[in-house]
């Protein structure tokens, strides 16, 4: 009787096969216990570690859960104590914080943050009468040394910060914006017990107050020293604008912020964030000074207006040049050195506005007088400017010019 002996190829077969069930075994046991909740909480654990290293406050993290499937992570209640007391709002605190990676490189074990959102955070300054603040330094609640060089380098392809809050002492400061293609990069000089940060972002859209969303790519330096910060510079760009910027704030039991700025904005863009639909094309350059301290904000400078076009229901100014100086403060507007070439003539004078950010009744309403010069203003263009369907002076067609003075006062936009 002939035994018959497996074939090389056969065997071969049956290795892979063994390979094959084997790594299979292995990945679906990673998968298990990477979704377990005993890696769960290392990595909570890990991350509060690295949190405290970080900011060198004590860090504390409720839940921690991730989504291997979709490269998620979720954390809730993050908070980060610094040095207040321990009746008093935490340094940091985020109802919820959610992380979606994205893989750079699977050889290289390269991973980026694809999407960044903030629920609900809350950050707490305390400044307090020797100057010092609560904010604690990095590194030392752990190591006992302070941190030098890099603290972090961020790339973030999305972030976005829901009802956020920025508490200085006792006052508060929305933080509501989204930001795209997001890179920031934080170092620090012991020696000199400083900070230096660096910020880009891509696409940003914010929101202040009453105004309409802003949105634009920016670009800013901050450097951070006890009792003193300075932007050293910002910039924001918009489809058909530009503002630069720069700065210091001083004294933190006080604050006090002094700016300077340079800017060249296209009025309709303007008018729509402004909510002044009025503005339809031009452009408006401004550049200036200010400071703001004690809630009071007052700013002065020079503004140039090129080839502006105001079309509103009792006034339609096709094709305006100015020139003016304007100082400002929360609730004034004062115009001053007024020349410009409108309506075929010369203008001149001065205006005032009260309430002049007011954009509704709840908020009062504005109040103005102005005080102008004409020479030699075509009538048949300021009969058009200010034509309406009820008093259709522009089908008299006058002719000829005027000159003199006039003076203006109104309530209402």
């Amino acid at each position: 009787m002939t035994e018959t002996v497996p074939s090389r190829p056969s065997r071969r077969w049956v290795r892979y096969a063994v390979m094959g069930v084997v790594t299979l075994a292995v990945l679906a046991l990673a998968v298990w216990y990477l979704t377990s909740a005993r890696f769960q909480e290392q990595m909570r654990r890990k991350v509060v570690a690295e949190l405290a290293q970080m900011t060198g406050g004590r860090a504390e993290l409720k839940s921690f859960g991730w989504k291997l499937a979709r490269l998620e992570l979720e954390a809730r209640g993050l908070t980060i104590h610094g040095l207040e007391s321990s009746d008093q709002v935490p340094y940091l605190h985020a109802d919820r914080l959610l992380v979606r990676l994205k893989i750079l490189s699977f050889f290289r074990r390269q991973i980026g943050l694809r999407e960044l959102e903030l629920e609900r955070p809350v950050v707490h300054i305390i400044v307090y009468p020797d100057g010092s603040t609560n904010q604690p330094a990095p590194g030392t609640k752990v190591t006992g040394e302070a941190v030098a060089g890099v603290l972090f380098e961020l790339a973030i392809d999305r972030l976005h910060v829901d009802r956020g809050e920025l508490l200085w002492n006792d006052r508060r400061v929305a933080l509501d914006f989204a930001a795209r293609d997001l890179l920031a990069t934080m170092t620090r000089v012991p020696a000199e017990s400083t900070y230096e940060a660096r910020i880009r972002v891509g696409a940003l859209s914010t929101k202040y107050g009453s105004f309409l969303p802003l949105h634009g790519k920016t670009e800013l330096e901050l450097g951070l020293a006890p009792g003193r910060a300075e932007l050293r510079s910002f910039k924001l760009l918009s489809d058909r604008s530009v503002l630069e910027a720069r700065g210091t704030l001083t004294d933190f039991r006080d604050p006090k912020i002094q700016f300077v700025y340079d800017g060249s904005l296209d009025a309709a863009e303007l008018g729509a964030v402004v909510r002044i639909p009025e503005l339809r094309r031009g452009k408006l350059e401004v550049n200036g000074q200010g400071t703001y301290h004690g809630q009071d904000l007052t700013s002065s400078g020079r503004l140039v207006l090129k080839g502006v076009e105001w079309r509103g229901p009792g006034l339609r100014v096709p094709d305006l040049t100015a020139a003016a100086k304007y100082s400002l403060t929360r609730d004034r507007l004062v115009i001053s050195d007024l020349t410009a070439q409108a309506l075929g003539g010369l203008i001149s004078g001065s205006a005032a506005v009260t309430n002049w950010t007011s954009l509704g009744p709840r908020e009062g309403r504005q109040h103005g007088v102005g005080h102008l010069r004409l020479a030699g203003v075509q009538m048949g263009a300021l009969a058009t400017a200010v034509s309406t369907p009820r008093l259709p002076l522009d089908r008299i067609n006058p002719a000829g010019a005027a000159n003199g003075t006039v003076d203006l006062e109104w309530t209402g936009s």
